[in-house]
């Protein structure tokens, strides 16, 4: 699975925690919400309730006290609960006897009407009835011309069993219809505190969440740059491993190719030196043919020296100088027959190790004749050497008046391509990087476009 599809399925599993949160919260929110109202509508039906029991006793009393007798349940109950309806907040009520039916109702105008057996249960169970009617039409409740009565208005459903303490039996059922507002202002004060306190919780777990989910989504963006960034390393590595085990290949073939062609170059040499003593060649022809193997002699033997070389010769050292003469000897010819100019600048003292300084004329050589076939006629390749003692290291820069590198190579000029000049093999500058790393150096792109590019090789030199 990929980095990036990782790190969405992160994202996405994070959002989703903090929805199902949010569901949760909101559920237990509501709960709770529901639980309260309950708890604050069974408060009121509780104290109205105490207050009905402690009538119904002391009018009970009264009439033991008054008249050595008590009167029937019927009017008991009607004179407690008359006494109930005169508490602040009371708009209505009805009174019913012990079976639930309807006995008187103050106002008269009250309409008439029974009890829900589902209520007369609990009631029977001397256990209070309430209900919040947050929008009621007093139409509903009252017969009234008044064009007031058809307004909504909050009110407050209680239904209260009376009985005394003494025997608990249910003497009757009184209904009672009070002012809601202050009912409703309580649920609002309550939907308040709790919606606050919900939004801190959530508010606070996002916080958390979000922090846990910030440093998470940190730590994996981290890691996947440090995976790209290790995948990288190993295809370069790879890579690296492909091109020198195809150098060291193209190694063992040049060696037996040099090999094999220093007799035959030698016996060459000889003929054309006998056909033009014996047969009258023309000199400038024999010349330049003698010349030409010359130049592929003295490039064997410089080959099967630093073949030599690396395989454990002895050791000297070369000034800079003399190999920044090699570089040029080798390239001059090349550049004059490409009408271009090689402009060199003063070379800096210094001195390198006979492997360092062998390795460094062929990469050398290799870019300086890059940059001489891509530059056009008429133009200059301009070679730089500089040496910094101090440091132990040495500069070659090399910069061509050609239109730059192909845009397909800019990324890793280093990298073996199929190359676009005839005769080309596509590892020049790949054999160019391995001749740098293999002496301790490196080479670099520096820059290319319109104007031309630079390469530049570091290496190690002596104190």
């Amino acid at each position: 699975m990929s980095p990036d599809r990782t790190g969405r399925r992160a994202i996405f599993a994070s959002v989703a925690a903090l929805c199902l949160l949010f569901a949760v919260m909101a559920a237990v929110t509501l709960v709770l919400r529901g639980s309260l109202r309950a708890q604050i509508l069974g408060r009121d039906a509780a104290i109205l309730a105490s207050v009905a029991v402690y009538e119904a006793e002391r009018t009970e009393a009264l009439e033991l006290k008054y008249t050595g007798s008590s009167s029937g349940a019927a009017d008991r109950v009607l004179a407690a609960l008359l006494d109930v309806s005169r508490l602040d907040g009371v708009v209505a009520l009805r009174v019913f006897d012990e079976e639930g039916a309807f006995m008187d109702a103050v106002p008269a105008n009250f309409v008439r009407g029974g009890i829900e057996q589902s209520d007369l249960a609990i009631l029977r169970n001397l256990r209070p009835v309430s209900r919040f009617h947050p929008k009621a039409r007093l139409d509903t409740f009252l017969v009234s011309n008044a064009q007031t009565a058809t307004e909504a208005v909050p009110l407050l459903e209680v239904m209260v069993p009376v009985y005394t303490r003494g025997d608990r039996r249910l003497l009757g059922i009184g209904q009672f219809l009070l002012d809601g507002a202050p009912t409703a202002q309580a649920f609002a004060e309550l939907d308040k505190n709790l919606l606050r306190q919900a939004g801190a919780a959530f508010a606070a777990a996002m916080l958390l969440g979000g922090g846990l989910i910030g440093w998470s989504l940190w730590k994996l963006r981290s890691e996947s740059r440090r995976l790209r960034l290790r995948t990288w390393e190993l295809v370069r590595a790879n890579r690296e491993l492909a091109l020198r085990s195809r150098v060291s290949a193209i190694g063992a073939v040049t060696a037996n190719l040099l090999h094999g062609l220093k007799n035959p170059l030698a016996a060459l040499s000889l003929f054309v030196e006998e056909r033009r003593r014996s047969a009258g060649v023309d000199g400038d022809d024999a010349g330049e043919a003698s010349a030409a193997i010359r130049r592929m002699g003295r490039m064997i033997e410089e080959s099967v020296s630093i073949l030599a070389q690396e395989e454990g010769g002895e050791r000297f050292d070369y000034t800079l100088s003399e190999v920044a003469a090699v570089v040029k000897d080798r390239t001059k010819t090349r550049a004059a027959e490409r009408g271009v100019a090689l402009v060199e600048a003063p070379c800096p003292q210094a001195s390198l190790d006979n492997r360092c300084g062998n390795l460094l004329t062929l990469a050398a050589v290799n870019l300086v004749t890059n940059a001489v076939e891509a530059s056009p006629s008429g133009s200059s390749v301009r070679v730089f050497w500089e040496a910094d003692v101090a440091a132990g290291r040495g500069t070659f820069r090399v910069e061509d008046s050609g239109s730059g590198l192909p845009e397909a190579m800019r990324a890793d000029p280093f990298r073996p391509v199929k190359s676009t000049k005839e005769g080309g093999s596509g590892v020049g500058l790949a054999i160019a990087a391995q001749l740098a790393g293999q002496m301790g150096g490196e080479i670099r792109l520096d820059s290319t476009g319109e104007t031309g590019t630079v390469f530049s090789i570091r290496f190690p030199i002596r104190a």
